[in-house]
């Protein structure tokens, strides 16, 4: 803006459906498929039993699984400026908001909320739920030589995939950090 010279933002909303996703239908998926329907194609060969019924083994496999849901908010500020004829300061800013994130184990399940979630179903994606996230950088160029500064936040998230039967916050809960 002419107010502002050298100042730009971005703000985007994204919405990402991906449905036949290749991922591993999580193991305890598997076993409530098999409990409706030992003859579904998410059980036939996935699970194996001694004798007596136990579970022995259960197999996890990369294949066409359900889908995944994500939408939210991205905002990129910056400015950059010549202080002097030989140094330039600069700032840049990246935010993100998440207002979806949902996993579908496999085709026709339901969708499992992951918003404000440290992990997945699966255990995996460590902090892919935070529902806030920016990074901040800083920096000043005197000739040669550059000198940044980096700061990182992480909004406040649960640590459970059932947040219905958690444990109480003071266990489950995990603050913000930055």
């Amino acid at each position: 803006p002419g107010f502002l010279p050298n100042f730009n933002l971005s703000v985007d909303y994204y919405r990402i459906s991906i449905r036949g996703a290749v991922n591993s239908q999580p193991r305890e998926e598997t076993v409530k498929a098999c409990l409706v329907d030992a003859n579904s194609a998410s059980c036939g060969g996935l699970v194996q039993r001694l004798a007596t019924g136990k579970i022995t083994r259960i197999d996890a496999f990369n294949t066409n699984t359900g889908g995944f849901l994500t939408s939210g908010i991205d905002v990129v500020a910056s400015y950059n400026n010549d202080i002097t004829d030989w140094a330039n300061l600069s700032f840049q800013l990246n935010y993100t908001h998440l207002l979806k994130h949902k996993r579908q184990p496999f085709t026709g399940s339901a969708y499992i909320n992951e918003l404000g979630q440290l992990q997945d179903a699966n255990g995996e994606r460590l902090g892919s739920g935070y529902k806030d996230r920016f990074t901040l950088q800083t920096g000043i160029a005197v000739g040669p030589a550059t000198l940044s500064w980096v700061a990182r936040y992480f909004g406040n998230i649960v640590d459970t995939k059932d947040p219905a039967n958690a444990p109480p916050d003071e266990i489950n809960f995990v603050k913000s950090l930055m």
